[in-house]
């Protein structure tokens, strides 16, 4: 599999997740965009030309938090072939917790295909996360344990009997808690990431790293 098609003046491909799909942003003439309208919070309509990737392959070179002004985004950085692709998303959405509870169970020095997920279930909840394959195979979280089906490895647990009580508050709190600890872990892994000695980075287009309606409040 190879890697992504990347920018014609340059060898990184920014990414967002778009409805389940990989999305780059496109000009409205480049071959195979798709357009997609969308409203913000405050009624603005707005139009984006993205191209959807079904998955992405290459070694993990880069793991990163980035602080905006009413958010925080995870990024991460797939090498191949002398090519690089960015991924973020911000680190409240699914996909940043699911990609941190497996982190732990991928081999930093060998390559992975990534993919994404969205879709209803149950016809009421939705379901978001990141498919991870290596060396042929699936990759799991690392902090549950299926067959005793407990948390493991450290991951903040909720007593059964006190959940019982729980309102909206102390949900948030428990799930800012989860969030803070998983930061704090892919953070430590992080370390371990290797980079590429070839690498030219373009510089950041932020514009498009996160739409108005996605911000995370």
């Amino acid at each position: 599999m190879t890697m992504l098609e990347s920018y014609a003046n340059g060898n990184t491909t920014y990414l967002t997740v778009v409805q389940g799909k990989l999305a780059k942003k496109v000009n409205d003439d480049t071959p195979g965009a798709t357009k997609r309208e969308y409203e913000t919070k405050d009624w603005t309509k707005w139009v984006k030309y993205e191209i959807y990737y079904k998955s992405v392959t290459g070694l993990i070179t880069g793991l990163d938090f980035i602080d905006w002004v009413f958010w925080e985004q995870f990024a991460i950085t797939l090498y191949k072939d002398g090519q690089n692709v960015k991924i973020t998303v911000p680190t409240d959405w699914n996909y940043f917790s699911d990609f941190a509870k497996k982190l732990p169970n991928i081999s930093l020095s060998k390559e992975v295909t990534l993919s994404v997920f969205d879709f209803e279930w149950d016809n009421w909840k939705r379901i978001k996360w990141v498919n991870i394959v290596q060396d042929w195979n699936k990759v799991y979280t690392y902090y549950y344990d299926a067959e005793k089906k407990k948390s493991i490895n450290g991951f903040p647990e909720v007593d059964k009997k006190e959940a019982k009580w729980y309102d909206k508050d102390d949900w948030k709190v428990f799930f800012l808690k989860v969030k803070k600890f998983l930061k704090a872990e892919v953070i430590k892994q992080a370390k371990d990431v290797s980079k590429p000695t070839m690498i030219e980075e373009l510089p950041w287009d932020t514009s498009d790293e996160i739409s108005v309606e996605d911000i995370p409040f």
